[in-house]
């Protein structure tokens, strides 16, 4: 074998590698399979009003509904994340469950894979909280397009579903409770708060859908400790996203932003509630 071939072989495994690692860290629908967004997903025209909209043919209703919704859950996102979105937004508006399934494999109403959001018809039976689901994707989308998927999957799962919860006030967990979560907090039924990925957890089992009751708690409790994390110091909370948009390791930012690793504020968290 030539130089040149065994160069290539090395490039093609890293790839390989690359992917493997976004899918199995990645949360539930923030990255998705990546080998779906090679699959074609019909025909779309983009919306006139917003281009970053792109509608299926038979979803033009839908579509408009999502153009006036958008423009306030990317304001909402870029709130929360100090930061904007750069340019490559793109936004799928299905047509039917069935093309929304062809395209993204997810049971789950919403899905951002391959820097896509795609929204199936599904969401406009609950129109009322199109917004929240549309800053919960989008939460994810704003960190995926400036660090990219492999340093995306580096983020800790609880982090990047209570960021993105927390953006959109709860999409990803409006069937329990702030009271309820802090209950399961206090009898030590809780998320693990790892200041790294270490593996497969409830966020990133794609198994385990959205409306998943446990998956719903947790999202709140991930919710409620950043939440907390923002109010105990918003200054560095936002030096802290901030360090993550520019590729920074999550546990060594952490620290350095608040003087403590992760562990030791859960504890007192988890002693003293939100503040």
């Amino acid at each position: 074998m030539s130089y040149i071939q065994r160069k290539q072989k090395v490039v093609v495994l890293k790839v390989f590698i690359c992917v493997g690692l976004v899918c199995l860290f990645s949360g539930c629908t923030e990255i998705g399979l990546m080998t779906q967004s090679f699959r074609s997903t019909g025909v779309f025209h983009s919306l006139a009003s917003d281009h970053r909209i792109h509608i299926e043919e038979g979803a033009e209703a839908f579509g408009r509904t999502v153009g006036l919704y958008l423009p306030v859950a990317v304001r909402q996102v870029e709130t929360r994340q100090y930061t904007k979105f750069p340019p490559g937004v793109h936004v799928y508006v299905m047509a039917s469950e069935e093309s929304y399934y062809k395209a993204t494999r997810s049971k789950n109403k919403t899905a951002m894979m391959d820097g896509k959001v795609y929204l199936s018809p599904v969401i406009m039976k609950e129109q009322y909280r199109l917004q929240q689901y549309l800053a919960y994707e989008m939460s994810h989308l704003l960190l995926y397009l400036h660090i990219g998927p492999s340093k995306l999957a580096r983020i800790p799962a609880w982090f990047r579903e209570g960021l993105a919860n927390y953006a959109s006030n709860g999409a990803g967990a409006y069937m329990v409770t702030d009271d309820r979560a802090l209950e399961a907090i206090k009898f030590g039924k809780h998320f693990k708060p790892y200041d790294r990925m270490w593996g497969k957890d409830i966020f990133s089992d794609k198994a385990i859908g959205l409306a998943d009751p446990q998956r719903q708690m947790y999202a709140r409790q991930a919710m409620l400790f950043v939440k907390y994390l923002h109010f105990r110091n918003e200054e560095k909370f936002r030096e802290l996203v901030m360090d993550l948009h520019v590729s920074q390791p999550f546990a060594a930012s952490f620290e350095i932003s608040y003087g403590y690793p992760v562990k030791n504020l859960w504890t007192r968290y988890k002693n003293i509630g939100i503040e």
